[in-house]
């Protein structure tokens, strides 16, 4: 669901349940709230392995994916925080020693440069290939009742 679609579900929902498009004045539910009507999905869309899951656990195994996404995300700026914050102090130590013409200094300022090489190749790879395999294996989690939804979510 795309965000007007979550707004248009809000409106109705204080509008007695009823689209503005909709003819019919209320769409209730006995006394279990409002039925929102959608259009059913094409037979070959459906992941008929998550058909059996009440709500309730497509909610929270969502909200569970949330926090791993947030938590993916948290870890991998972390860590190039981390790498980014420790190269910028070894080329600073590196050119303080250069400009105090200290014996080893430039190979030392070589040796950064070849690490900072290296690390660039490793977040390259992860991207490519560790970070695709993680985010896909939380997308499986939610419990999508549609591919097209769950190719949504790993997008």
């Amino acid at each position: 669901m795309n965000f007007t679609e979550n707004f248009n579900r809000l409106k109705a929902y204080f509008n007695g349940g009823r689209y503005p498009r909709q003819p019919n004045p209320t769409i209730y539910w006995q006394d279990h709230g409002h039925l929102y009507i959608e259009e059913a999905p094409e037979p070959n869309d459906l992941n008929w392995e998550f058909l059996h899951c009440t709500t309730a656990q497509k909610v929270k195994a969502r909200m569970i994916c949330f926090l791993r996404q947030t938590l993916l995300q948290i870890i991998c700026t972390g860590t190039i925080y981390g790498i980014s914050a420790a190269q910028s102090y070894l080329i600073d130590t590196a050119y303080e020693k250069m400009e105090a013409h200290e014996p080893g200094a430039e190979e030392q300022y070589g040796n950064i440069k070849i690490l900072s090489i290296v690390l660039s190749i490793m977040i390259v790879i992860f991207n490519k290939f560790g970070l695709g395999i993680l985010v896909h294996h939380i997308a499986d989690a939610e419990l999508w009742s549609t591919q097209t939804k769950l190719n949504i979510s790993f997008a």
